[in-house]
């Protein structure tokens, strides 16, 4: 660690000699103005004159894109002639440090700021008032909510952040960007451990988004559970939210899914309970915490706030999985559920990539998708914008008669590998939350033009039966359209 990371406890002066200071080196230091621009709050200047000057300046360089002259500034401000005087005295000949402290002038002055305006939108929320702005007293919040708390502390927090990201230059960066395409290092990519999901490209990267699909009660959780299951045999530590299910109900599908189809959990739980402890240690690698809130009333805040515990006792996710993001409120909400829906979709996206972490969830398909032979992008409940936020996604289709027969087929939404529209077909056992992939099948117009090479036998009977069906559905067109 450097001298200039090193962490310290030293008081930061937010008085008016190091307002003074600031004022001078944004006016002085060439470059300074246009760098921290974002952090210039006049607001962060109590003293009343500095902050007239410095939204002055401001807005002189937003206009003219340069700092005001030592002239401009005493014709404008003809009264405070001895402070400008001043001002072209101060000693700012260390741009590093003066640049360092400006920084931390700003993001103590802002949560500063934060704490008093937090106090006071307490007390209205104390009061059952509405919260009024001192100086505009204009009403901001009819209702001070808690997490309007949250909010101002979270902004307050994020002044200064990413100042010096000045991004990627083309010509830079040409020669290693261009090893990178020729002998590109291999990124970690993670997937569901679901057969033949895999091959057909339901792959994550972390700092991405996996989503699930589906009608209810049609395995959403139980996919969920997969996904967790085996990132943990891969060695993997996990994170599950449940917004549905009691943590014990969840904890006894993964005890029945890694027992195997030989134990019964009712039948013989002593047995079964015997099992689950030596394939635990035999096989479950990875460590997982679950943690439960009910339905509607977490938000990604609450989700935050959880998980920076769990790391401040050492445990890191390399996977978080949120049963499922349809039951999580938005932080900020909304009189249309679809934006809400959104919302919620992009901070857990957000949150993510924050975290680096492989994220999945799930999402709820309309109530028309059950009767459905393929469940579609155009079935997700109430929010189609949720397909534009997730990096990779598959749908369950199962109808009631599959349902009975314990068959279905995943519909791949989203993928990397293969073509979307991909079909993967398979049986289940929801008692052990079991899915077994049995092959993946093409879009009816690729699988015709595949067919035509086919040589086996299952290849063949499978060409006849796409065949069929296009047939089928043109015979039925030109039905309706006569």
């Amino acid at each position: 660690m450097s001298d200039d990371e090193q962490p310290t406890n030293k008081h930061i002066d937010l008085g008016k000699p190091m307002q003074q200071h600031v004022l001078a080196s944004v006016l002085r230091v060439p470059g300074l103005m246009a760098k921290l621009r974002p952090i210039l709050d006049p607001d962060f200047f109590k003293d009343t004159v500095c902050s007239d000057m410095i939204a002055w300046s401001r807005n002189f360089w937003d206009e003219y894109k340069t700092v005001p002259s030592k002239q401009a500034l005493k014709d404008t401000f003809r009264d405070d002639g001895e402070l400008i005087k001043f001002l072209y005295k101060q000693d700012v000949e260390d741009v590093k440090h003066t640049e360092k402290r400006i920084i931390e002038f700003a993001q103590a002055s802002a949560a500063a700021n934060a704490l008093m305006k937090g106090g006071d939108m307490l007390k209205a929320h104390l009061e059952g008032k509405p919260y009024r702005n001192e100086e505009t007293n204009r009403v901001e919040f009819e209702v001070v909510t808690a997490q309007d708390l949250v909010d101002i502390i979270s902004k307050a927090a994020m002044v200064g952040k990413n100042l010096g990201e000045m991004g990627d230059d083309y010509h830079a960066t040409l020669e290693a960007n261009l090893k990178e395409l020729i002998c590109p290092t291999e990124a970690e990519v993670m997937g569901t451990g679901i057969g033949h999901l895999d091959q057909a490209g339901i792959l994550l990267e972390r700092g991405e988004m996996g989503c699930v699909l589906g009608p209810s009660k049609r395995g959403k959780s139980h996919v969920l559970i997969n996904i967790a299951f085996n990132a943990m045999i891969a060695g993997k530590n996990v994170v599950y939210y449940s917004l549905e299910m009691k943590n014990r109900r969840v904890f006894n599908r993964f005890y029945a899914r890694l027992a195997g189809n030989k134990q019964d959990m009712k039948q013989d739980p002593v047995r079964f309970a015997e099992a689950v402890r030596l394939k635990t240690e035999k096989f479950v690698k990875g460590r997982m915490v679950m943690k439960r809130y009910a339905a509607h009333t977490a938000t990604i805040s609450d989700i935050r706030a959880h998980y920076e515990a769990l790391k401040s006792t050492g445990f890191k996710a390399d996977v978080i999985v949120i049963d499922y993001a349809g039951l999580m409120r938005p932080c900020k909400e909304s009189k249309e559920v679809r934006h809400n829906l959104e919302s919620v979709f992009l901070d857990i996206r957000q949150f993510a990539a924050e975290e680096d972490v492989f994220m999945w969830t799930g999402a709820q398909a309309n109530r028309a998708a059950t009767s459905k032979e393929i469940v579609t992008a155009a079935d997700f409940a109430e929010c189609y914008a949720i397909m534009q936020h997730i990096d990779v996604g598959f749908s369950i289709c199962i109808s009631d008669a599959e349902k009975a027969a314990r068959k279905g087929r995943f519909f791949i939404l989203g993928s990397r590998n293969e073509q979307d529209g991909s079909i993967v077909e398979f049986t289940f056992d929801y008692s052990r939350s079991r899915f077994i992939t049995e092959r993946i099948t093409l879009p009816v117009e690729e699988k015709r033009a595949r067919d035509k090479s086919s040589t086996s036998a299952g290849e063949k009977d499978e060409a006849a039966f796409q065949k069929a069906l296009a047939r089928k559905k043109k015979e039925e067109r030109d039905g309706a359209s006569a």
